[in-house]
């Protein structure tokens, strides 16, 4: 691990590997190219795209709180979550020798779910905004956002990843038993 244990949440540990300034660095560009338009000022382009990026950071750190949590729900041993460059994982696993097929989705969807209220969450402040003539800027970056959770949630989705969605295939939502699977981990 070459990163840095900032936060501890609930008796979990959350840790940010040294890849994420990747991430960060990548959404402050983006958010740089698609804000700058020469009626907006250089510092106020700046800050919609810091407020871009560290919101984002607190989306998927919000998502794998959602599998962490519900983990520990389903009595599962929670070791931590880390951030890096493109995503995060929770470490966790079932405490005992097996767990059940549903327990093992609900801990899966969790994080997902938590990235689809956040989606509405930004899609119904951009709205409101708009509606309300909040700045423009404040309304480009929920609009930002709520793109920026949907690629987050489509990405979890998508079988070839193997996170979310691949796990959820495979595992099913039947109430079979499982074993502990090899890593201990949800993506």
């Amino acid at each position: 691990m070459t990163g840095f244990r900032f936060l501890r949440v609930r008796g979990i540990p959350v840790e940010a590997h040294s890849s994420w300034v990747l991430l960060f660095a990548a959404i402050v560009s983006f958010a740089v190219g698609r804000f700058g338009r020469p009626e907006i000022d250089t510092l106020t382009v700046m800050a919609m795209a810091i407020s871009c990026a560290v919101l984002y950071f607190l989306s998927i750190l919000l998502h794998e709180f959602g599998h962490a949590l519900w983990a520990r729900h389903e009595r599962w041993t929670v070791d931590k979550i880390t951030l890096y460059g493109f995503g995060g994982l929770a470490w966790v696993w079932p405490s005992g020798p097996y767990a059940s097929a549903r327990g093992y989705f609900r801990v899966i969807a969790a994080g997902p779910l938590v990235t689809v209220v956040l989606i509405l969450l930004f899609g119904a402040a951009e709205a409101a905004g708009e509606a309300l003539g909040w700045p423009r800027s404040v309304v480009d970056v929920l609009g930002l956002l709520a793109l920026g959770n949907l690629a987050l949630l489509l990405f979890n989705l998508a079988p070839p990843c193997r996170s979310t969605a691949g796990r959820c295939c495979s595992r099913g939502s039947g109430g079979g038993r499982l074993g502990a699977p090899r890593r201990p981990t949800v993506r």
